[in-house]
């Protein structure tokens, strides 16, 4: 094949090219690690979500059973520091000595 007959030969929109390429991309990451750049919950790797740090978004940890989480309300949502919400079937309760918004995770009593 000459240069002038690849140069014409067809291959598709670049638009089709590009998602192509996104797509191949998306199917072999398995999830990034702990403290990289994220920008939703399911590019990190398990146990990790996506949560607002300083001047971006990374994956951070998901407390567990007896770990400091951030109360919900207007507290959290003000912050340029987040945390994830405690893992499945937990809920963040204060505790008399936990810093104003903060809490810890407690098993759910409603599960």
């Amino acid at each position: 094949m000459t240069s002038s007959q690849e140069a014409t030969e067809c291959k598709g929109s670049k638009k089709k090219q590009r998602n192509a390429t996104k797509t191949k991309i998306q199917l072999d990451v398995q999830g990034v690690p702990e403290m990289s750049p994220c920008v939703r919950s399911r590019d990190c790797e398990e146990g990790l979500c996506c949560a607002l740090y300083l001047t971006g978004r990374r994956c951070q940890r998901v407390p567990a059973l007896g770990e400091v989480c951030l109360l919900r309300g207007r507290a959290k949502f003000r912050r340029r520091l987040d945390r994830c919400d405690c893992e499945k079937n937990l809920y963040c309760r204060a505790q008399p000595d936990s810093p104003r918004g903060q809490g810890v995770c407690h098993p759910d009593p409603r599960n």
